[in-house]
């Protein structure tokens, strides 16, 4: 029950049973496709705030750069904005804890992981695709292939779309990996390890 105060993570089986039982219908392959979506247009708000809370503290007042002090406290509230944006973002990619990783390689997993499982459907669609056209032209029915090359097309749309994502997600990393490195060296301090 979704109000219950006792609610629990899913594991990995269970998540997959109801996501296998939500794919065997259209609307439950909408559902998953609308859910992905949101998700994705989540992530990337999560970074835009963060960002646009950085040009804040960057723009909010010309007199900063005259106090060598108070630029520096502008600079440590920038970096503070920037991990607290990695552990946001953490938070919301991963279950509490659960490899031990820091925001950065949080962020940096979440990109190459987004980038493999589109690959990954992209070559499960083309299997799907060319197991149509052999079924085909064994002679099975040609409106069971027609609907396999669809879903193949869909697929390979929304992987498209996520693909575009991925890119954009990417870009907002290396934005972030940017800002923290120049800030790291404003303050006289070691860049933060980022996972490559």
């Amino acid at each position: 029950m979704v109000g219950s105060g006792s609610q629990t993570r899913l594991d990995a089986s269970e998540y997959d049973v109801i996501a296998s039982a939500l794919a065997e219908t259209e609307r439950g392959r909408l559902f998953l496709a609308e859910v992905a979506r949101r998700h994705r247009g989540a992530d990337t708000d999560t970074l835009l705030q963060a960002i646009a809370r950085l040009e804040q503290v960057v723009t909010r007042d010309a007199a900063t750069a005259d106090d060598p002090d108070a630029l520096r406290g502008e600079l440590a509230a920038m970096a503070e904005g920037i991990a607290r944006t990695r552990t946001e973002i953490a938070a919301m990619t991963l279950p509490d804890g659960e490899d031990g990783r820091s925001g950065a390689e949080t962020l940096d997993t979440l990109v190459q992981g987004a980038e493999r499982a589109t690959s990954e459907i992209l070559s499960a669609a083309e299997a799907m695709q060319e197991a149509a056209w052999s079924l085909r032209e064994t002679g099975a029915d040609t409106a069971l292939c027609d609907v396999l090359d669809r879903r193949a097309i869909v697929i390979y749309t929304a992987c498209s779309l996520q693909d575009l994502s991925a890119q954009r997600t990417g870009r907002l990393v290396a934005t972030l990996h940017d800002l923290e490195a120049r800030i790291a060296a404003a303050l006289g301090q070691e860049a933060p390890l980022v996972a490559e």
